[in-house]
């Protein structure tokens, strides 16, 4: 199914892919940084839903689908700011 309509500029969209993009490469450090650390069977299953959304967020940037993009990679930030926390 192609991305539904979002309205946005083209000045707004170009924000909103650096916007994405910015938070998927910090996310992406971070999850490196985890996996380097000892984790519980839990927080590993957590870190690979992190990965996941990660990568679904990825997709659909490609797919120039920028609100699912940011959504999901609001879920992996989520995620993995909890293993932040309970490190």
């Amino acid at each position: 199914m192609p991305p539904l309509k979002s309205g946005l500029s083209l000045s707004q969209a170009t924000e909103l892919q650096d916007q994405v993009i910015s938070l998927q490469q910090g996310i992406e450090k971070r999850i490196l940084h985890l996996s380097r650390e000892w984790l519980s069977p839990a927080q590993r299953g957590t870190l690979e839903g992190a990965r996941g959304f990660l990568q679904q967020s990825q997709r659909a940037l490609q797919e120039s689908d920028l609100q699912r993009a940011l959504n999901l990679a609001h879920k992996a930030d989520l995620l993995v700011i909890s293993l932040e926390q309970s490190q």
